[in-house]
């Protein structure tokens, strides 16, 4: 791999924080190097996970790594081949579809975006493979799509093996599809392998959900999926992928043929007729910013010039910053925490707010849909802001706070203006995301990555690694927001994936010999998911005998997860 390496003087301070970051990473990397000459394969793939699961939570200066990809190149290149007979030709179109992901959340925007795009393309057949779904409860509408479609859910983790077992059964599993389009998580290394080997796999996609953020994968797909030019240009410049290889795929969007008159939304939430609603949708994270500087900072002295204006703000807890906030506004803000209900606040919106410093770009394009004028604060770098195809000349950007203050005292004022925005905003937005627009786009992506999937895989590509402006801000957005983390909390995640002996050696060396860590470096992951699946299900027939009903297991997202899950893409 050719590293070109620039550092900006004047980021130096946070330029040392993303260097220890790196010396990190290089330390995981040169792991993941080390076993594998050592004959380890399984350890070395463990590695590389844990080494793209660390960069994607911590700023390093680089947005890809083909070293790590090509060391999964070698790995899965290495794997048993499947018989000559398995050797694919792509089918165009294509027939079937394997949508091959990590795990799965009711609360995640891209298994959303996943659904919708089986819904949405119905003539075709549509299966989904998970690599590490755990227990966690698959939320039922996705299932329901892909059943419907005359496809089925499969999952990888739940047998004998590790990485390189699920490696081999997802490409066995693909050898039966047309397609492949891949929304796996910005570490997972299972289908990097499973696909190495170009002459027997159809025609692979890789769906960048995660644009602003380090992840594996640049290499793998026939074409790269980008939802939005703020992503294509990242990935053009730091990720080192081609122009020729990139397709641009819009979020697949459920758009309501009739909408629900505003006043009446504002009725049933018990608002009244004359009330100018200001929404805001976001996880709590993606408000986090520098004291002084926060979105409740911004929006105070507007409500206070604006009596008749009320701020709703869906995700954050009312506590702390927020609480605050809202005793000063006295009635103007409400903090109404976590909840999936939002179709009715959405059709209330008279204006939307879109989050910062994080920006939300799923609820951006929800408000949109619900024809309600959007307002974006976009002062930092391009791809942390929100941006879409759909909406280059119709979302209202303030590049300052200043800015960003008049945009909204205008809409407020002005309701001929907000309506006029409004429809606007929901017109493109069907034209580019609801179904036969978007269509139009799928086919394209098809159709590329056909006729390139016969190319063969280029090692050592260039990429860029740069201590910038860019680099700063995510630095400070994943500081302020908790979502950088200690190495060895992301081994505790991976320490399961390693073969016995190297489980000993990580317990050793990353988490200090703590005893207290020591029963979950016993049993592999595979074990751990059997095991628990089985108590669900003894415990789930109980529940049943007690209530005469099946009970159907349930699980929850991993904390950890739910803390992670920082894109503006599709959360």
């Amino acid at each position: 791999m050719e590293v070109v390496q620039l550092t900006s003087e004047k980021n130096a301070g946070s330029g040392e924080i993303i260097e220890k970051y790196f010396a990190e990473f290089e330390r995981l990397t040169a792991l993941a190097r080390e076993y594998l000459r050592a004959g380890d394969p399984e350890s070395s793939a463990a590695y590389i996970q844990a080494a793209g699961y660390y960069a994607w939570l911590h700023p390093i200066g680089l947005f890809a790594c083909p070293e790590l990809e090509d060391l999964l190149n070698e790995i899965g290149s290495s794997l048993a081949s499947l018989p000559p007979a398995a050797a694919h030709e792509p089918r165009v179109p294509p027939k079937n579809i394997l949508h091959v992901m990590t795990e799965v959340h009711g609360l995640g925007g891209h298994t959303r975006l996943t659904w919708r795009w089986i819904e949405a393309d119905a003539r075709r057949s549509h299966s989904v493979a998970l690599t590490s779904q755990r227990v966690l409860e698959v939320p039922a509408p996705l299932i329901e799509a892909a059943e419907a479609s005359g496809g089925k859910v499969h999952y990888l983790d739940r047998g004998p093996g590790g990485l390189l077992s699920r490696a081999q059964a997802l490409r066995k599993l693909a050898a039966d599809f047309d397609h492949v389009a891949l929304h796996i998580h910005q570490y997972d290394v299972v289908p990097l392998m499973a696909f190495a080997r170009k002459e027997q796999r159809p025609p692979v996609s890789f769906l960048n959900h995660n644009d602003h953020v380090f992840w594996l994968g640049a290499g793998i797909g026939d074409q790269v999926a980008e939802m939005r030019d703020s992503g294509r240009k990242l990935s053009e410049s730091r990720r080192g992928i081609a122009p020729s290889r990139i397709s641009m795929l819009p979020i697949p969007l459920e758009v309501e043929p009739k909408l629900l008159e505003r006043s009446e939304a504002k009725k049933q939430l018990g608002i009244a007729d004359d009330a100018i609603v200001l929404l805001t949708i976001a996880g709590a994270y993606k408000y986090n910013a520098p004291e002084g500087q926060h979105f409740t900072d911004v929006l105070l002295p507007i409500l206070q010039n604006h009596p008749k204006a009320q701020l709703l703000a869906i995700g954050p807890a009312d506590t702390g910053v927020w609480a605050s906030a809202s005793r000063r506004a006295a009635g103007q803000l409400k903090v109404l925490g976590r909840r999936a209900d939002t179709a009715l606040f959405y059709q209330a919106a008279d204006i939307y707010l879109d989050s910062f410093p994080f920006s939300s770009l799923t609820a951006v394009l929800e408000a949109g849909c619900h024809a309600a004028p959007i307002v974006s604060y976009s002062a930092r770098a391009e791809i942390l802001c929100g941006d879409d195809l759909a909406l280059t000349k119709l979302i209202l950007r303030g590049s300052n706070i200043e800015e960003y203050g008049r945009h909204i005292n205008r809409l407020i004022e002005n309701p001929e203006l907000r309506g006029e925005l409004g429809r606007a905003t929901r017109e493109s937005l069907i034209a580019y995301h609801a179904k036969g627009g978007w269509n139009e786009f799928l086919e394209k992506l098809y159709q590329r990555s056909a006729e390139a999937s016969q190319a063969a895989f280029v090692p050592g590509r260039r990429v860029l690694r740069e201590v910038g402006d860019l680099e700063t801000q995510l630095n400070e957005v994943f500081s302020i927001s908790g979502l950088a983390c200690d190495v060895s909390y992301v081994m505790r995640n991976a320490v399961g994936l390693f073969p016995f002996n190297a489980r000993m050696k990580v317990w050793r060396d990353f988490f200090g010999s703590q005893w207290s860590l020591l029963p979950t470096c016993l049993l592999p992951d595979w074990q751990k998911v059997v095991l628990k699946l089985a108590w669900q299900k003894i415990k789930g027939e109980e529940q049943g005998k007690g209530a005469g009903i099946s009970a159907r297991p349930a699980g929850n997202a991993r904390d950890s997860e739910l803390k992670r899950v920082a894109s503006p893409g599709t959360t």
